[in-house]
């Protein structure tokens, strides 16, 4: 068992962590599951990690940056650099606690370490993170206190996740309309179990609106929802793969294109089925009205059979002529 050390409340170091998720959940809307324990990430080559109890882990050597920066001693470009990663870790572990687990029981539920559902959050969290470390160091007017931390666009930790979960999430938007914003957050802000349903129930809903019947809403769901997950799966073992990073950044989109691929087929599929036996059922005659056909086209005793007839050379008195059509322009319909 690894053991961390704890981080007391009353240390410079631990305000400005709390600072810091305090900061995202503001800027989330969504509570934090932080219980306001902090420790030393104590596995080598972590920067920091979010715990299911709703801990937080940060590396000790960053944690010392910090409280060097505020002592107002001078960095170097490295140290600066690093500084930054590191309020772009604890801002990345402080949207994870943003995530909630959603109800695990529902026959909808996909386990929290699946490879697709951590794909997913990782892949969510780690853009979060870096589109908004800026706004979350001037949140907590570290801008103020060391000069030239924001405006650099710090390292993806996770080419993979975030080039597969950009091309999912472009993918919906493309499939319903949705802007890819309104995508990210509201999957982002849906407990973790749920987040595969309800993106299938949303594409369903978007794409083929009220053409699968209300019986068949589960199932047609449950065929988006494994369309999706069965191909963004391998991105876990991409990322945890020995590949360099341009690589899995590569692979990420690829895998990211497959599953929008394999969303589009089957999504044009259940709507082809649908239209089909819609068209089908559009065919059907009605019984009564068939059987109403079959008599009037039976002749009828009372008529005799039409023959055909010479013309005569002359017009009987009693037939009225049509009208001689009058010499009207091109174009105009002659009036009777």
């Amino acid at each position: 068992m690894v053991i961390a050390r704890g981080i007391r409340p009353d240390t410079f170091e631990y305000q400005w962590a709390a600072a810091v998720v305090d900061a995202v959940a503001r800027r989330t809307g969504v509570p934090s599951r932080w219980n306001r324990e902090l420790f030393e990430e104590p596995l080598p080559g972590n920067a920091g990690s979010a715990l299911e109890s709703g801990g937080l882990t940060v590396d000790r050597e960053a944690l010392d940056l910090v409280v060097k920066a505020y002592q107002g001693q001078q960095l170097d470009d490295d140290e600066l650099e690093t500084l930054r990663q590191a309020v772009t870790t604890v801002s990345h572990e402080a949207k994870h606690l943003t995530s909630w687990p959603g109800d695990l029981n529902a026959p909808d539920a996909v386990g929290l370490y699946e490879p697709d559902n951590v794909s997913l959050e990782e892949g969510l969290v780690e853009d979060w993170a870096q589109n908004n470390v800026d706004d979350v160091i001037r949140d907590i007017g570290m801008d103020q206190v060391v000069p030239g931390l924001t405006g650099h666009q710090p390292d993806d930790t996770s080419p993979a996740y975030t080039a597969g979960t950009d091309e999912l999430i472009k993918g919906v938007s493309e499939l319903t309309g949705a802007s890819p914003e309104y995508l990210r957050q509201n999957i982002a802000a849906t407990g973790r179990a749920q987040r595969w349903s309800a993106t299938a129930q949303y594409l369903v809903e978007q794409r083929l609106g009220d053409l699968v019947p209300a019986e068949h809403r589960d199932a047609v769901r449950g065929q988006v929802m494994d369309a999706m997950r069965t191909q963004f799966a391998p991105l876990k073992a991409l990322h945890d793969s020995e590949q360099s990073d341009m690589s899995k950044l590569i692979a990420g989109h690829q895998i990211g294109q497959q599953t929008v691929a394999s969303l589009t087929t089957t999504l044009n599929g259940i709507e082809n089925h649908y239209r089909e036996h819609q068209q089908q059922a559009a065919l059907q005659i009605d019984p009564e009205v068939a059987q109403l056909r079959k008599f009037l086209d039976q002749p009828s005793a009372s008529h005799a059979p039409v023959q055909a007839v010479d013309s005569p050379a002359t017009t009987p008195d009693n037939v009225r002529p049509l009208r001689a059509k009058p010499d009207a322009q091109k174009g105009q319909s002659p009036s009777l």
